[in-house]
């Protein structure tokens, strides 16, 4: 296992590989998206970098993985003079329909409707309480709705969001693991395949 300054470093590493996955990008736009693979012969890595107040959902099965990046002022709380958020038009209705060129989770139901899937959420709080926990919930509500089989299988990470105005926040953006997610799949030939998440730097799963 590697030890917590190893771990930050393979965060830093991956997040930042070429080969790795965006789910978010400034090409992406400023609309709601998400990733979506089905586990099998080839390992690869998905990574969100750059959270500062948005939201990262994960939904993990023994078959696939469905990852999510949402805007915070599109879904949960928005600057005053800003269009309100608007949690079931871009979130909610995600989940059950493709939207912006990105696939929902429902397309793929089959792969996630198991007692064995998990879900994770990493987004923003204050003093250790998510602050969006209200949301949270009817999110995962949703979730349910589309896999009835899962069992109350939901974690929440509260992460403390940078000021990107800031100049130090911008320098520990861009040179820590802080507001960064990282999913790893490893067909692992020979033996267990392995699934491995981390927010920020913190070890969420690791060699399952």
């Amino acid at each position: 296992m590697l030890g917590d300054s190893a771990v930050k470093s393979h965060i830093m590493e991956k997040t930042g590989d070429p080969n790795t996955i965006q789910v978010f990008t400034e090409n992406t736009g400023h609309v709601n998206s998400a990733v979506f693979r089905q586990f099998g012969a080839n390992p690869f890595n998905i990574a969100v970098v750059g959270l500062c107040g948005c939201t990262v959902l994960v939904v993990i099965s023994n078959q696939a993985v469905y990852i999510t990046h949402y805007f915070e002022d599109l879904a949960f709380d928005a600057e005053p003079g800003d269009p309100a958020p608007d949690l079931q038009g871009t979130v909610l209705n995600f989940l059950n329909n493709p939207m912006n060129g990105y696939d929902s989770l429902a397309q793929h139901s089959a792969l996630f409707n198991d007692p064995s899937t998990t879900v994770y959420f990493m987004s923003p709080a204050k003093r250790s309480k998510v602050l969006y926990d209200t949301q949270l919930n009817d999110i995962g509500t949703a979730i349910r709705a589309i896999l009835p089989n899962m069992v109350n299988n939901m974690q929440e990470y509260g992460y403390p969001p940078l000021d990107m105005k800031k100049g130090p926040d911008k320098t520990l953006m861009a040179t820590t693991t802080l507001g960064r997610a990282l999913f790893e799949y490893d067909p692992n030939p020979g033996g267990n395949p392995q699934r491995r998440l981390y927010f920020q730097s913190k070890k969420i799963i690791a060699d399952l």
